[in-house]
């Protein structure tokens, strides 16, 4: 087994394989109707239950690592990264407000291209709107520069106020914070004990009740700050990106106040784990918003939440499509077969694992080992992953060549459940799913023979060493035409929104 000299949680020795159901956790939140639950007429729970889910639940559960690894930063570094934060909280960029077309929310953590930083997920839209303005959170304490868009609003302001807020609250215990404190306590307390029952987690109840009364804060300062932003800006049609993030959950809930539509732009892959694109029942949420835009219908059956049909659009990726016409021009010159991995935070130490057990088996001079981290794992990626320095592996991290580049140039790819799996199938790769974490959502493509399940760096040699992955099926997964249903859509749901 891999790893197995080593141990520790590097390794698979003694992994978990097991399935998250999240039946009961849906069943558990309609029987105490906690979409619904409120504390200082805060609907709490709505934005705490993905956190609690997936980083509680499912981790302790699935033995997951943290997805957004923080780097550690000296005094020196965080004093500069405050100083950061304080000058984008007090100079704002002057943008005309007036007369906008669409509100976009833009993905923090930009994506360099060429000169360039973009959001991966809406810039190619927010392109065709001459009259768009973007709001960007800070990541990590800071933002990605240059950017090729001059209508980008920083709300760094917003953040530090909500979370010095929250922060002095708790750190006073005020007399504002025990009374949220203990009344979070006696609505959660036997929804808790239920949770805890089906799913055995280890995370503390005195945790997860900070969690809550924290998010209470937060929205109780930052709901205020954006709305009066928001009515400055007065858009037709809002855009966003993970929508169930703080800020995009607050803007939801004022847009729908202010009879606004909103959008989200699917950003990664969809799975009846996700708890974010799960819920219980048709109860009315209204920190969801209002239409979803999917990569393609594929995507459709895996989503159960509380829209209509006819809010739940097949509309495609702009990116992927222009990077899909782009690389396939370019032959694949190589005398080697490339494997390339894709790596995710979660389960980025079993895969780190299985790429240096394979670099044992497969020889240099035919085989090239690409690990392609994900950019949450650039920052700590040599700690992390300490022995992939000293191996024959070419680790691409930060500087280094997007994703599209390696699967242009890639005969295999391996992975767990990141989007970029299903990316990677749109350039015809042989699939291979190491089944750890979440490995039982990719079931639907090992079923249709576009993927085979791994789980020991032997079986995956043996299996790329055969080469007998018969005709590659196609499958689409993508849209095409994105650009243009997306725009024709926007233009329906902002009555005539356009350039």
């Amino acid at each position: 087994m891999i790893g197995s000299k080593a141990g520790g949680k590097g390794s698979i020795e003694g992994k978990s394989v097991k399935k998250m159901d999240i039946k009961k956790f849906l069943d558990i939140e309609q029987k105490y109707r906690l979409y619904e639950l409120s504390a200082a007429g805060v609907c709490y729970w709505v934005y705490a239950r993905f956190t609690i889910w997936n980083y509680m639940i499912c981790s302790s559960g699935l033995r997951l690592s943290d997805p957004h690894k923080k780097k550690k930063y000296t005094v020196a570094q965080k004093t500069r990264l405050v100083a950061g934060l304080v000058l984008h909280s007090t100079w704002k960029r002057k943008i005309d407000m007036e007369h906008t077309d669409i509100l976009f929310l833009c993905h923090e953590r930009r994506v360099k291209s060429g000169r360039y930083y973009e959001c991966i997920y809406t810039e190619r839209l927010s392109e065709q709107y001459k009259n768009s303005i973007t709001l960007e959170k800070p990541y990590e304490y800071r933002h990605f520069k240059p950017v090729r868009n001059q209508r980008v609003l920083y709300v760094d302001d917003i953040v530090v106020k909500g979370n010095l807020y929250a922060m002095i609250h708790k750190l006073v215990n005020t007399k504002k914070y025990r009374k949220l404190m203990q009344e979070v306590k006696e609505q959660m307390a036997a929804p808790l004990a239920e949770f805890r029952k089906a799913y055995l987690f280890e995370t503390q109840d005195d945790t997860i009740y900070e969690l809550l009364v924290q998010k209470i804060m937060l929205y109780q300062k930052e709901y205020k700050e954006y709305e009066k932003l928001f009515c400055r800006i007065h858009p037709k049609v809002v855009v966003e990106v993970v929508y169930y993030c703080l800020q995009n959950m607050i803007i939801n809930e004022i847009a729908k106040k202010y009879s606004v539509p909103t959008i989200e732009l699917q950003h990664g892959t969809i799975y009846a784990e996700h708890a974010a694109y799960q819920y219980a029942g048709h109860s009315r949420v209204k920190q969801l918003p209002d239409r979803m835009f999917l990569f393609s219908d594929f995507w459709k059956k895996q989503l159960h939440v509380p829209l209509t049909a006819d809010s739940i659009i097949a509309a495609g990726y702009p990116l992927f499509e222009e990077k899909v016409r782009e690389y396939k021009k370019q032959a694949k010159k190589k005398e080697k077969k490339v494997i390339l991995f894709v790596s995710q935070g979660t389960v980025g130490t079993y895969l780190g694992r299985l790429a240096f057990e394979m670099a044992k088996y497969l020889p240099s001079e035919k085989f090239r080992i690409i690990y392609k981290l994900h950019p949450a794992e650039y920052q700590t990626w040599k700690e992390d992953y300490a022995y992939l320095q000293s191996c024959r592996v070419e680790v691409a991290g930060q500087g280094a060549k997007n994703i599209y580049d390696y699967f242009a140039i890639s005969d295999v790819q391996i992975g767990v459940y990141s989007t970029a799996i299903y990316e990677g199938l749109g350039f015809e790769l042989q699939t291979l799913v190491l089944k750890v974490g979440h490995y039982s959502v990719m079931q639907p493509l090992v079923d249709e023979g576009f993927a085979r399940y791994i789980d020991s760096a032997e079986q995956a040699v043996q299996y790329i060493k055969e080469n007998k992955w018969g005709k590659m099926k196609k499958q689409d997964f993508w849209k095409e035409n994105s650009l243009q249903t997306m725009m024709d859509e926007i233009g329906l749901a902002g009555e005539g929104t356009g350039k």
